[in-house]
Formats: C-alpha cells, sequence, structure tokens
C-alpha cells in the first residue's frame, strides 16, 4: 500500500495499525516490491505520469475515468502500454451513466418513496450479447 496525499494525510501510526506495510513513496514501493498491478486513485493530472512510472516498472495500471486532462497524455499512455506490454486499464463509474443518474433523479422526486432496488438494463449494438446473456 502505498499512501500519497497532498493535503493534511493520514498519520503514519494510524496506517501502521492498518496496514502490514505501507510507503509514503510510490517510488519506493515499484523499486522494493513484486506486484502485478497498481491501482491509481488520484486526480487526472496525476494519474499519467504515475501510470507510465508503473507501467515501466513492470506492473500493470488501473486508473480511473478520466484518466487525464488531454488526449495526448491518454497517447502517451497508449504509447507505453504497447512499448512495455503491460495493460493500463480505465475503470467506469456506473453511477455517472444516464440510467443511473436519472433513476436517481426519479427517486428523488416528491411522493416517490424510499427505494429499495435498482436495475439497469441498456440494450447494445455491440456485436455480442450482454452480460445477463452469460448470466442467464
Amino acid at each position: 500500500m502505498t499512501v500519497e496525499d497532498e493535503g493534511p494525510g493520514i498519520p503514519e501510526d494510524k496506517l501502521e495499525k492498518i496496514f502490514q506495510r505501507f510507503y509514503t513513496d510510490h517510488k519506493e514501493m515499484l523499486a522494493k516490491e513484486s506486484l502485478d498491478a497498481v491501482f491509481i486513485v488520484m486526480h487526472p493530472r496525476l494519474m499519467p505520469s504515475l501510470a507510465i512510472e508503473v507501467m515501466q516498472s513492470g506492473a500493470n495500471a488501473y486508473v480511473e475515468k478520466p484518466p487525464a486532462q488531454t488526449l495526448a497524455e491518454v497517447r502517451e499512455m497508449q504509447r507505453v502500454s504497447r512499448e512495455t506490454g503491460k495493460f493500463c486499464q480505465v475503470g467506469f463509474m456506473k453511477r455517472f451513466s444516464e440510467p443511473y443518474t436519472r433513476a436517481k433523479e426519479i427517486t428523488q422526486r416528491p411522493g416517490f418513496g424510499e427505494p429499495s432496488v435498482y436495475e439497469s438494463r441498456k440494450a447494445r449494438l455491440q456485436p455480442y450479447p450482454p452480460v445477463y446473456d452469460y448470466l442467464n
């Protein structure tokens, strides 16, 4: 676990209670550990350079959306992924997609009541079937 925080960070004594091993410098972690993948959770302005460092260190990178602030940064991440043979996966938070935001809007209308379950299915135009076809 690496914890780097631009603001007032988590005190190290608290980290020691939570994690067996942690680093406050990601470069040290990349040098010392044999990692399969690194999850990068931070502001998009910081993710491209770190994802590139991670892939160049020999690990796969996982970043959240948006992965960068510019298309040029994304292209550089793609180039390094191809060059190193390491994956750089971009996560997708479905809670921000239209069906979810629309459902939130509907459930917040006066008189709707307390929601208990929400399921969303969206038709796809791709040549592969929706995930529910695999599950059934």
